[in-house]
C-alpha cells in the first residue's frame, strides 16, 4: 500500500505517471491510505479510457486481445463512437457511482467509481453476450445505446439527485424520469436520428428482456454494476472471477446463470452490497448529512463556481443564483466538492462529521466486517459446503456466532457521539443535545437469477430452499426503520446545526418554487464546461493513449 494523498493534477498523462501503479496486468486504483478512503491492495480495476481512439480498457468483463471495447471499427458503430465522445458522456466520468466520495466512504475502495466506468461496461457486457448469441451488429448497437443511455441523466452524486427532488425510501427514478428531456436539449435525439436510430426505441423498448428487466430478475445493469462493486470488497466472491461465461439468455429473451452453485455466490455478494453498504445504518447516515449538506448550499443562493455563463458570448451573463439546482447539479463532483469548499461554518462542521464518522467505520468497523463476510461467504464457495446447503435447506446467517472476527476485541464499535438505536431506544434515552435522524429504509434491491439446469431455467429460490429464506432475512434486515443519533456537547456547536437543520426545508423549497430551469443553449454550455472538468483531488479512470 502506498502512504500519502492522492495525487492532484492537471493533465491527465502527468497525473498518471505521479499516481498510479500500473504493470502487465493492467491498471490499479491510485495509492492512497486508510484515512483517504481507498486502499491499493493489488487488485486491478480501474479502466483506462484512451480519448484519442475511442478504446475504453475494462478490468471486469474480458473482451478481445486488451479486454477492451474498440468503437469506430465499423460503419454501424459510428453513432456508439460519437455517444462516447458526446459532452453528456464525458461529464459521466466524474460523477461517482455510489454517491460518496473516497472520503465520506464507509467500506474502502467504494470511492472513485465512475457512472462512465458502469455504462461503457455496460455496453461491453452487452457485445459479449450478443456474440455469444450470433445477434448482428446492428442489433448489438440498439442493445448498447439502450443500455448506455439509461443512466446519461444521473446528476452529481448519482441518486442523491434522486434523493434530493423525490425523497428518501422513493423509487429514485427522477433520473429516468427527466431522461426524455435531458436527451432532447442535449442533442442527443438527434445525433441518434442522423445515424437512423429512433429514440423511442432507445427510450421505451416495447418488451422486457436481458437488457431491461424489472427486479428480481438478472438485466445488463444490475449484473455489471453488481460485478463491479463486488470485486471491490467482497473477497470470496473477487476470487471466484465472474464472467460473461457465467450468464446465458434465455429462449424468453431473459438473462440466467449457468451454474447454480455460482449464482448463490453472485446473488448472496449482491444481497451483501445493500446489507454492508448501501443500507448499512453508518453510511446512510453519511448520506443524509450529505443531503443536508447540499440543501444548505443551494438554499443559501449559492451555485457551483463556473466560468462558462461568464465567458460565453453566446450565453451573455446568467445569474447562476436564478438557475434550478436540478439543472446545476450537472456539473460534476469535483465541481460540486469545490464549491461545498467555499467558506461555510455549518457545511465545514458537517463535513468535518462526515469525514471523522466514516474515517472510524473504515478503520476500526469495516476489518472485522470483511472477515466475517469472508467466513460466511465461504460457504457457498466451496462445493461440498454449498452441496450440504442445497440439500438440507439450511445455510449459516452472517450473524453466526460461527463466524468469529478479531472485531470481537473492541468494545467500543462507533466513535464518541454517535449511535445507531432502534426507535425504541431512541425515544427511551433521547438527551438535550442529540440530533435523531429517522433512517427511512432505501427501494429493496433484490436478485432471485434464473439458473440455466438440465430441465430448463429455474429461479435460484426454487433450486435452493435456503436462498428463499435469506431473500426474506434480507428484505427484514433491510426494511428496518433505525435512528442515527448524533450527540453535540459543545453548546455553540449545537446551535449552529439545530438552526441549520430546522430551517433548510423551508429555504430549499422556496429556492426551488423561485429559480428557472436551463435553456438548452444554456444547459449544453454547462455540459461543455463538465466535460472538461473531470480531473479533481482523485481520478476515477486513467486516461492513457496507446
Amino acid at each position: 500500500m502506498k502512504d500519502g494523498p492522492l495525487p492532484k493534477f492537471a493533465d491527465p498523462e502527468a497525473g498518471f505517471e505521479r499516481g498510479f501503479d500500473i504493470n502487465h496486468h493492467g491498471i490499479g486504483l491510485p495509492g492512497s491510505t486508510w484515512a483517504e478512503g481507498n486502499m491499493f491492495d493489488g487488485r486491478h480495476f480501474v479502466p483506462n479510457c484512451n480519448m484519442e481512439d475511442a478504446v475504453f480498457t475494462d478490468q471486469v468483463w474480458a473482451m478481445g486481445r486488451h479486454d477492451s471495447l474498440e468503437l469506430g471499427r465499423s460503419p454501424e458503430e459510428a453513432v456508439l463512437t460519437e455517444l462516447f465522445f458526446s459532452n453528456p458522456s464525458r461529464r459521466l466520468q466524474a460523477i461517482e457511482q455510489l454517491t460518496l466520495p473516497p472520503i465520506y466512504s464507509t467500506i474502502p475502495n467504494t470511492g472513485a467509481f465512475s457512472r462512465f466506468e458502469h455504462v461503457w461496461g455496460s455496453a461491453l457486457f452487452v457485445k459479449k453476450m450478443a456474440e455469444k448469441n450470433g445477434l448482428g451488429t446492428a442489433e448489438t448497437v440498439k442493445l448498447q445505446l439502450r443500455t448506455v443511455v439509461s443512466d446519461i441523466a444521473h446528476t452529481t452524486g448519482s441518486h442523491l439527485g434522486d434523493w434530493l427532488f423525490q425523497f428518501v425510501g422513493g423509487d429514485e427514478d427522477q433520473h429516468d424520469k427527466e431522461l426524455a428531456t435531458y436527451l432532447e436539449a442535449t442533442g442527443i435525439n438527434d445525433m441518434l436520428q442522423r445515424y437512423g436510430v429512433d429514440p423511442r426505441e432507445i427510450l421505451s423498448p416495447a418488451a422486457v428482456d436481458w437488457v431491461e428487466a424489472p427486479a428480481p430478475d438478472l438485466c445488463v445493469d444490475r449484473v455489471d454494476y453488481g460485478v463491479r462493486e463486488i470485486n471491490r470488497w467482497n473477497d470470496v466472491a473477487y476470487w471466484q472471477n465472474f464472467s460473461a461465461d457465467d450468464f446465458v439468455i434465455t429462449p424468453e429473451n431473459m438473462l440466467a446463470m449457468t451454474d447454480q452453485r455460482r449464482a448463490r455466490i453472485f446473488s448472496e455478494a449482491y444481497l451483501l452490497l445493500s446489507e454492508e453498504h448501501w443500507s448499512e445504518p453508518t453510511h446512510k447516515f453519511i448520506e443524509e448529512l450529505l443531503l443536508l449538506r447540499t440543501k444548505l448550499f443551494y438554499a443559501e443562493g449559492l451555485a457551483p463556481n463556473t466560468w462558462v455563463f461568464k465567458s460565453d458570448p453566446r450565453l451573455g451573463l446568467v445569474q447562476l443564483q436564478d438557475i434550478h439546482p436540478r439543472d446545476l447539479m450537472y456539473v460534476t463532483d469535483p465541481a460540486q466538492t469545490q464549491a461545498f469548499a467555499l467558506p461555510n461554518l455549518t457545511g465545514h462542521t458537517l463535513d468535518a462529521i462526515m469525514r471523522s464518522v466514516s474515517q472510524y467505520h473504515r478503520q476500526y468497523v469495516w476489518p472485522g466486517r470483511r472477515e466475517r463476510i469472508a467466513s460466511y461467504m465461504h460457504q457457498f464457495a466451496q462445493p461440498a459446503d454449498y452441496a450440504r446447503i442445497a440439500s438440507s435447506g439450511e445455510h449459516k446467517p452472517i450473524g453466526s456466532p460461527d463466524f468469529h472476527t478479531y472485531l470481537d476485541e473492541y468494545p467500543q464499535t462507533l466513535p464518541n457521539g454517535f449511535a445507531i438505536l432502534s426507535p425504541e431506544e431512541a425515544e427511551a434515552t433521547k438527551g438535550p443535545q442529540d440530533f435523531d435522524f429517522v433512517q427511512v429504509p432505501f427501494k429493496l434491491r433484490q436478485i432471485d437469477p434464473l439458473v440455466q439446469t438440465v430441465q430448463g431455467f429455474q429461479r435460484l429460490s426454487e433450486l435452493d430452499s435456503s436462498f428463499a429464506h435469506r431473500l426474506a432475512e434480507h428484505k427484514d434486515r433491510t426494511e428496518q426503520t433505525l435512528v442515527a443519533r448524533l450527540t453535540i456537547s459543545k453548546p455553540s456547536t449545537y446551535k449552529l446545526l439545530n438552526e441549520a437543520i430546522e430551517n433548510v426545508e423551508a429555504h430549499w423549497e422556496e429556492r426551488l418554487k423561485t429559480s428557472r430551469r436551463m435553456t438548452p443553449d444554456e444547459l449544453n454550455g454547462l455540459l461543455e464546461v463538465a466535460a472538461l472538468e473531470i480531473h479533481g483531488s482523485y481520478p476515477f479512470m486513467s486516461f492513457l493513449s496507446y
